[in-house]
């Protein structure tokens, strides 16, 4: 997938969310306050857009593919972008909390980072291999019209008789009441 393909940053803001939460419950502290009121509905619908963004992009590599697609992206250089942003965000949303955050939250939001990037990786696999596969349906298709093109079905001429009733339709021949 090109830089235009999977947008990272789009799943940094769901990853982090659930990371924070994960570290909550891992260290055992409570999330019930108005600090952590805003922590439920914004992984919520980051992962709607999330999703949303999958779908459509599933959708047009089956619609529309390209010939030329680049390489997948690279897992380590997902995991380091992924791990810098979701330990800057969760950082920022300690300090804005008023908490200090743990060492090992920041452990947690790393190993996040990397189960999001594997997750990653593989969706830009599936839709290369989407692609290839519509691809290769799209040539099969225009072979098979190609081919077909040339035919001629050669009409039959069918006796009067059988005109006459294909023109007149079942109405006027009845089918006769069944034996008892």
């Amino acid at each position: 997938m090109n830089g235009r393909g999977f947008p990272w940053l789009l799943a940094a803001i769901p990853a982090t969310a659930f990371g924070h939460g994960l570290a909550y419950a891992l260290a055992g502290r409570e999330q019930a306050d108005a600090h952590h009121s805003y922590l439920v509905p914004a992984f919520l619908y980051s992962a709607a857009l999330l999703l949303a963004f999958c779908a459509a992009r599933l959708l047009r590599a089956l619609s529309r593919p390209r010939r030329l697609s680049s390489a997948a992206p690279s897992l380590a250089a997902t995991a380091a972008k992924l791990s810098i942003v979701q330990v800057a965000l969760f950082a920022l949303a300690e300090r804005v909390e008023g908490f200090a955050p743990a060492p090992s939250a920041y452990a947690i939001q790393i190993l996040v980072a990397l189960f999001v990037a594997i997750a990653i990786v593989y969706f830009a696999q599936l839709v290369r291999r989407c692609e290839r596969s519509a691809i290769e349906a799209g040539d099969y298709l225009r072979r098979v019209l190609a081919l077909t093109a040339g035919l001629r079905f050669n009409h039959v001429s069918r006796a009067p008789a059988y005109a006459l009733a294909v023109s007149a339709g079942p109405a006027r021949f009845p089918r006769p009441p069944p034996y008892l």
